[in-house]
C-alpha cells in the first residue's frame, strides 16, 4: 500500500492552507489520544481541515500532538490564524471537537459553527443513526463510509489512539473525515436553511 511522502504531505497541507484562506467557512475534525476530553485525560493530536474553491475540496491534516513527525511552530500558527478567521466553522460533533481544539491551545468558541450531526438530526429526527460514518453512508452514497484502509487497521491494532498512531498512516484517514464530513454538510445545508433553521440565513435576508 502507498504510504504518503513527506513532500506530498507539505504539499496537501500547503494546498489545503492556500484554499483555506479564501473560504469563508472551514471544516474542522480532530484526532485525539482517545480519552475523555472532559475530565482532563484527553488531548488532540491532530487537525483536519477541509476548503472549497470552485466546486471542488481540498483537505489536509495537520499533526500537533503526535509522538513524532509533528508540524511546525510557524505552520500550526497559521493553520490556527486562518481556523480563528473563518467567518464559520463545521464540525461533525461539535461538543466534541471545540473542547479537543481547546487543548491543542486553540479557542473557537466566539466564531459562529455548524454541526451536521445536530443538522441531520433537526432534518430527520428519526433517522436510525447521526454518526459521520452512516451519513457519509446513506446521504452521500459511499459504501466505504469513513476511509481505514488494511494499513491503517493495522496500526490502530497495535496503537489505538494513542499519539504514537504514526502521522503519516492518520494522515489519509483524517483528511477524507474532514473531506467526506464537508461533503455531508453541503448536502444537508440546502434542506437546513430551506427549512429555516439557519440563523445566517436569516440574518443575510434580513438585511435584503
Amino acid at each position: 500500500m502507498h504510504l504518503i511522502s513527506d513532500e506530498e504531505l507539505r504539499e496537501q497541507r500547503s494546498q489545503a492552507l492556500s484554499y483555506a484562506m479564501l473560504d469563508p467557512f472551514c471544516y474542522v475534525d480532530t484526532e485525539t489520544n482517545g480519552e475523555d476530553i472532559r475530565d482532563g485525560r484527553g488531548f488532540c493530536i491532530g487537525i483536519s481541515i477541509a476548503a472549497e474553491r470552485q466546486g471542488k475540496l481540498y483537505g489536509a491534516y495537520f499533526p500537533v500532538a503526535h509522538t513524532v513527525d509533528n508540524i511546525s511552530g510557524k505552520e500550526k500558527e497559521l493553520l490556527f490564524n486562518i481556523i480563528k478567521s473563518r467567518q464559520r466553522l463545521g464540525f461533525h460533533n461539535a461538543k466534541f471537537d471545540i473542547p479537543s481544539l481547546a487543548t491543542a491551545g486553540l479557542d473557537v468558541l466566539n466564531i459562529p459553527f455548524y454541526c451536521t450531526m445536530i443538522m441531520a438530526h433537526m432534518l430527520n429526527e428519526n433517522a436510525p443513526s447521526k454518526g459521520l460514518d452512516w451519513l457519509i453512508k446513506n446521504e452521500l452514497g459511499l459504501e466505504d463510509g469513513k476511509v481505514k484502509d488494511e494499513l491503517w487497521q493495522g496500526m490502530f491494532n497495535i496503537y489505538g489512539w494513542s499519539p504514537d498512531f504514526p502521522a503519516k498512516v492518520m494522515a489519509k484517514y483524517a483528511t477524507e473525515d474532514a473531506i467526506r464530513g464537508r461533503m455531508v454538510f453541503n448536502k444537508l445545508y440546502p434542506f437546513f436553511a430551506k427549512a429555516g433553521f439557519d440563523g445566517f440565513q436569516k440574518e443575510k435576508e434580513g438585511r435584503g
